[in-house]
C-alpha cells in the first residue's frame, strides 16, 4: 500500500503522444464524497483502446477520476455500490467501449470482502451497474485483478481466497480463485480454484498472492502469482473452463514478496503479467515481472 498525500499522473512517452515528450504532471483532486483517511492510494488506470483521450482511474476506498482530453484536465467522484466498496480498485475499459470498476466489498446484508464486485458502466462518467462473484462465507476474497480475451471478449477475473483472513491457524489456507463473464460484465461464473498448492492466511510471504491473468492471441488464459512456492503459473486453452490440475513453477522468489521501503506503511513485489499482442517478433511473448532480493536484502527510502 502507497501511503500518499496526493494522486498525480505523470504522462511520457505514452503510444498516443509524441515519444519522449514530456508533460506537466497533474494532481488529481482528492474527491469531496472521500471519506477515507488514506485516500489515493493503490491507484489503477486504464484507457479506452477505442477513444485515446479517455482515461479512468480509481484508488481506496471508492474514488474514481476520469479524464477526456489526454489526461491534461480530470474529474473526480466517489462510487456506490449495492455491495459496499472496500478498497483494491482495478480499472478496465474494454474492446467494446464499457467501463469497469473492480473491488472489493462490504456489503450490508452479508460478511466484509465476501466476494469480487464489479460495477460497470457504458458512459465515463459513472452510471454505475454492480455485478459480483458468488459469495462463499466465511471465507474472504481479495487481491483481484482482470484480463480481457481479444479473440471473444471474455473477461477473466483472478483473486486470493482465504479461509479466515489474518488467522494463524495451521488449518486455515489460501488459494487462487478464477471466475469469467461472457456478457461484459453482467455476471460471473461460478470461481473455480485453480492453484493446488495452498498458502497460509496472514496475508504475506506465505499467502498465495498477486493472481494475474493474460490473454493471448489463440484466447489462451495464463495466470500468474507467487508465493511460498514460488512464482507459479496455471493455463487454460478453453476459455478458462478447465485448468492444469496442478499450477507450474516459473522462479523463486528470492526473500518473498512482502519487503520494507522506508516512508511507506505496506509495500509488495507481486508479479505483473502481461503478454506482446503486437504481430512482430515477439507476438504472444508472455512478460512478468517482480521485485525480489536477488542482489541482497536492502530497504530503499522514499523521500
Amino acid at each position: 500500500m502507497k501511503i500518499l498525500n496526493c494522486l498525480s499522473l505523470f504522462i511520457m512517452g505514452t503510444s498516443f503522444f509524441s515519444f519522449g515528450q514530456e508533460f506537466e504532471r497533474v494532481q488529481l483532486e482528492k474527491p469531496k464524497e472521500a471519506t477515507y483517511e488514506y485516500a489515493q492510494v493503490e491507484p489503477s488506470i486504464a484507457i479506452n483502446p477505442n477513444n485515446l483521450n479517455e482515461i479512468i482511474a480509481g484508488t481506496v476506498m471508492n474514488d474514481y477520476y476520469y479524464s477526456t482530453d489526454s489526461g491534461k484536465t480530470w474529474t473526480s467522484s466517489s462510487l456506490r455500490s449495492k455491495f459496499g466498496v472496500n478498497g483494491d480498485p482495478v480499472l478496465h475499459i474494454n474492446s467494446k467501449g464499457r467501463y469497469f470498476y473492480f473491488h472489493l466489498s462490504n456489503p450490508k446484508d452479508g460478511q466484509w470482502i465476501d466476494r469480487i464486485v464489479c460495477d460497470y458502466s457504458d458512459t465515463i462518467i459513472g452510471e454505475w451497474t454492480s455485478s459480483a462473484t458468488t459469495p462463499n462465507p466465511p471465507k474472504a476474497q481479495d487481491k483481484h485483478w482482470v484480463s480481457e480475451c481479444p479473440k471473444t471478449g471474455n473477461l477473466y477475473l483472478t483473486w486470493t481466497e482465504f479461509d479466515a483472513y489474518g488467522s494463524k491457524k495451521k488449518t486455515d489456507f489460501s488459494r487462487i480463485m478464477f471466475s469469467k463473464s461472457i456478457d461484459d460484465g453482467q455476471s460471473w461464473s461460478e470461481p473455480l480454484v485453480i492453484s493446488a498448492l495452498l498458502g497460509d492466511c496472514l496475508d504475506g510471504d506465505n499467502t498465495v498472492e498477486g493472481a494475474m491473468s493474460a490473454v493471448n492471441s489463440e484466447g489462451e488464459v495464463f495466470v500468474i502469482w507467487t508465493g511460498p512456492h514460488g512464482i507459479r503459473i496455471n493455463r487454460s486453452i478453453d476459455f478458462g473452463e478447465t485448468w492444469l490440475k496442478q499450477e507450474q513453477k516459473v522462479i523463486d522468489q528470492i526473500g518473498g514478496w512482502t519487503f520494507s521501503i522506508k516512508g511507506l506503511g505496506r509495500s509488495n513485489g507481486l508479479p505483473v503479467t502481461y503478454i506482446d499482442q503486437s504481430k512482430g517478433e515477439f507476438h504472444n511473448r508472455i512478460y512478468i515481472n517482480w521485485v525480489d532480493h536477488f542482489n541482497g536484502k536492502k530497504i530503499p527510502t522514499v523521500g
